[in-house]
């Protein structure tokens, strides 16, 4: 594992693109630091392959190796759970009545039988429909365009069920799943929410913040 000090020395190389030598004291002086410790810490990248360099009297060469931009990308992906979490994947809104389709199909057991392998539980046989704010309609937006969890269809006797996408969620730390339908009524306007209970006992007021896990 880099350490926070190594990794910044290994972000900015990465930023450089490795379009000129440089030398110790030049990456010592734009980081702050010390020609010794940029030394210590450029041997240290080297040793474990995140990066290879090509030294010469008038300066070196350094490269980013494979493995040293699979660490930046593991160091992307924590801020992106730091930032997008906080930020584009809580949705707010307020309960609403549904149409009353919901119980009908959710009860199915061709439904039942994957909410129960893929998302961990047996729904309560209805949906809870929450009506969003204008900003979190802007965000269900970029959250369908993320990959989710597939529902697939079923058909039973004549009758055929649609699939539907699901993302595990929570609705005031109630567990629970967004359940986005191929086929649904609603617009960005309107979501649906699934959940092992019923969640309307559980809601003191119609006003709601669903964290999606994305």
């Amino acid at each position: 594992m880099i350490g926070p000090n190594t990794l910044l020395v290994l972000k900015h190389l990465a930023l450089k693109n490795n379009r000129e030598k440089t030398t110790n004291s030049t990456l010592a002086e734009k980081l702050g630091t010390s020609p010794q410790t940029i030394s210590r810490r450029l041997k240290d990248l080297e040793k474990n392959e995140y990066i290879i360099r090509d030294v010469n009297p008038d300066g070196q060469t350094i490269n980013v190796s494979k493995k040293g931009y699979q660490a930046l990308k593991e160091e992307h992906k924590d801020y992106k759970k730091i930032f997008e979490k906080e930020v584009s994947h809580i949705l707010k809104g307020h309960v609403i009545d549904g149409i009353g389709e919901g119980k009908y199909y959710i009860s199915q057991d061709g439904y039942q039988t994957q909410f129960e392998e893929k998302l961990g539980f047996r729904a309560y046989p209805g949906t809870l429909n929450v009506k969003l704010n204008p900003e979190s309609q802007r965000k269900i937006k970029k959250i369908k365009q993320r990959k989710g969890i597939e529902i697939k269809g079923f058909k039973k006797g004549e009758r055929t069920f649609g699939k539907a996408t699901c993302y595990k969620a929570s609705l005031n730390s109630y567990n629970c799943a967004l359940i986005i339908p191929k086929r649904s009524h609603y617009s960005n306007e309107v979501i649906e929410i699934i959940a092992p209970e019923r969640l309307r006992n559980k809601i003191d007021n119609k006003k709601v913040k669903i964290e999606v896990d994305i």
